[in-house]
């Protein structure tokens, strides 16, 4: 049976565990820098010398007794063991859990949480041997309320074991009738409490549940008692950006990805072919009544609270496989746009706007100023500049230069628009060759840059916004 890497299958590997670091304790071990227990030093230096021979067991106090002879017999018995009360119920997760939910594992596959009660107890026949051994002991453990070491399992490997050892109180009658179940005369003892000490649950055979990779909610937006004409809610997007690890087998990098709202669209990467960004930039307008005959249109608002029309924007819907099946792009609560790869100025069917914050609206197609015309309400929708490197994104680390700048590919730069940071530290534009701390936008498609002294080793991320409108993740240095 396979076991989970959790927890202590042999209860009596947590009394060695008290046995050995008692020992260590007591007559010091030079092996892991351990000094002898101060009242055993002293004792060493003492003329005549009164230190003593002793023996630390596990055994119950009537066997430790008949095993005297002239040394002190001290014995750390495991005499009651009970489920601990606050830890039954607690939820098992992470390593506890193959499967890494956060539910609680079923029987048998949760581990059982214990508390290990142990009597503490010195037998001699010379009482300063026995005062001396429990002071010795007392200290050890007031010391060390937290215990710490590591549990071999079967089939090999170890486990880290940690728990707390606290002094029980016990009425003297209750200690009294201890005593006697041990049919032994009445010596001096302590109790303590070992806990939580979890028992080695069996591996689970299968995950409870998978890990989720992806959760999305969505509510349709066209059940919501909105008006009669569209009305639109928001934009989203999907962004990709490269692993910064080593590339899987064929060179290629893993790709992660994350959901933004609202969208701030980059001009796709064209390069390499082939890669999840060599095509147009997809974002989506959510809402409702987006299907109908003054509705299907979509247009851009500029910064100057301009109009131009970005119908042609619209991903074409391909014909049905069969009859009757859904639309998949345009819906009436959806509606599936791809941004052009190419920037201009004035942006048009085919041209994407430079970046910086714009709005956006569907309606008819009639002119604005006709009376009959529809616009629906104007939603955030920002362009954003694209950042790569020369293999981007088989390597998304930039390479300095000799002369100590890099070089930042790109598009959608605009000097005096510009903003370039080395995580949270902004550079300085100039338009210059930059020196330390500086950067230039030598074109739309290239920025220049130095990074300033001073800053820690490792990777760093370069940021780059223009317009006040970031770019995405994509490109780091390493100092």
């Amino acid at each position: 049976m396979a076991l989970n890497p959790l927890g202590v299958l042999d209860l009596s590997s947590i009394t060695d565990l008290l046995k050995y670091n008692l020992e260590d304790y007591w007559k010091g071990n030079a092996g892991k820098g351990i000094p002898p227990n101060p009242l055993w030093e002293s004792l060493d230096k003492l003329v005549p010398k009164e230190t003593f021979t002793f023996n630390v067991s596990g055994d119950m106090p009537l066997e430790a007794r008949d095993k005297t002879d002239e040394s002190c017999q001290v014995s750390i018995y495991l005499f009651h063991v009970e489920q601990d009360k606050y830890q039954r119920n607690s939820p098992v997760t992470g390593p506890y859990s193959t499967s890494g939910s956060s539910r609680v594992p079923v029987i048998p596959y949760q581990p059982l949480s214990l508390d290990l009660y142990y009597l503490v107890t010195a037998f001699s026949k010379n009482y300063r041997e026995e005062q001396r051994a429990m002071s010795i002991v007392l200290r050890f453990f007031h010391e060390n309320p937290i215990m710490r070491g590591s549990v071999a399992l079967p089939g090999g490997g170890n486990v880290k074991a940690e728990f707390c050892v606290t002094m029980e109180a016990e009425a003297q009658d209750t200690m009294s009738r201890l005593w006697q179940s041990f049919t032994a005369p009445f010596r001096m003892g302590v109790v303590y409490k070992a806990s939580v000490v979890f028992i080695t649950p069996p591996k689970e055979d299968k995950p409870i549940a998978p890990n989720p990779q992806f959760i999305e909610l969505t509510a349709n937006p066209s059940v919501l008692p909105f008006t009669q004409d569209a009305r639109l809610l928001g934009t989203s997007r999907t962004v990709t950006y490269p692993s910064l690890d080593n590339p899987a087998p064929g060179n290629v990098r893993q790709i992660f990805r994350y959901q933004q709202n609202p969208a701030s669209v980059v001009p796709a990467d064209p390069l390499p072919v082939g890669s999840p960004l060599a095509r147009p930039s997809r974002f989506y307008l959510q809402g409702s009544g987006l299907n109908k005959a003054n509705s299907h249109r979509a247009y851009l608002i500029l910064p100057d609270t301009s109009e131009i029309e970005i119908t042609q924007w619209k991903v074409n819907e391909p014909p049905p496989a069969k009859p009757g099946d859904p639309p998949h792009f345009q819906t009436e609560s959806q509606m599936v746009l791809d941004l052009p790869i190419t920037l201009k100025a004035k942006p048009d069917a085919t041209h994407a706007p430079f970046p910086n914050v714009y709005r956006i609206r569907v309606g008819s197609d009639l002119a604005k100023s006709d009376p009959s015309t529809y616009r629906s309400n104007a939603i955030p929708f920002s362009v954003a500049p694209w950042v790569g490197a020369p293999a981007y994104p088989k390597s998304p680390l930039l390479s300095a230069n000799p002369d100590g700048s890099y070089k930042v590919h790109g598009r959608g730069f605009m000097a005096g628009g510009t903003e370039l940071l080395l995580e949270t530290v902004a550079l300085n534009p100039v338009v210059v060759v930059p020196a330390k701390g500086q950067f230039f936008v030598k074109s739309s498609d290239t920025i220049i840059f130095v990074p300033p002294d001073g800053l820690p080793k490792g990777l760093l991320a370069v940021r780059v916004r223009v317009n006040h409108v970031e770019a995405d993740p994509s490109v780091w240095i390493k100092l």
